[in-house]
């Protein structure tokens, strides 16, 4: 009877501590608000109309990141018909995080020749790419519960479906960007 107790009371703090843990994971996310608010920060900075979140585009982006990167926690642009910006992080690191990483690039960005100078700005110029009006983000865990994936995908009115090759489309060129 003792021993029965014993591992009543172990199985209840487990779950406690994994409830605990759950509830730390879970508030790591953002709301559609907060994402777009974050873009939205930078491209005004830039000069550009303000984006939306497109409950559709973050469908695409949560199934492809479900379906094909969690197992791995590779970070591999999908086949989607969007612009895309991935990220990986720790447990705690939010789509809003990933948004001012990338945001980190427009260092690398000329505003006069709309080109990355020194370093990668592609990310970057996904979040101020005026036509880059719908926007969709994804926050999956790693199935090695080492961290976190993030898939932030851009879309605009008129761009082809689906567009080749994945991740930031041949149509989505630093000349569509703001500034």
């Amino acid at each position: 009877m003792v021993i029965s107790k014993k591992i009543t009371l172990q199985s209840i703090i487990v779950l406690l501590l994994l409830r605990l843990l759950s509830l730390h994971v879970s508030s790591a996310q953002n709301t559609p608000d907060e994402v777009i608010k974050a873009h939205n920060v930078f491209r005004t900075q830039a000069g550009v109309p303000p984006a939306q979140w497109n409950a559709t585009v973050a469908a695409f982006a949560m199934d492809y990141a479900s379906k094909h990167r969690a197992a791995t926690c590779e970070l591999e642009h999908s086949t989607l018909p969007f612009a895309e910006s991935i990220a990986e992080g720790g447990l705690d690191f939010t789509i809003v995080d990933a948004v001012k990483g990338f945001a980190e690039e427009m260092k690398f960005y000329d505003k006069k020749t709309k080109q990355c100078k020194g370093g990668e700005c592609g990310h970057y110029t996904n979040i101020i790419a005026h036509d880059s009006t719908q926007i969709g983000c994804a926050r999956i865990p790693c199935k090695n519960g080492e961290g976190v994936l993030i898939f932030c995908d851009y879309y605009g009115p008129g761009w082809p479906c689906p567009i080749v090759p994945p991740g930031n489309p041949k149509a989505y060129t630093p000349e569509g960007v703001g500034y």
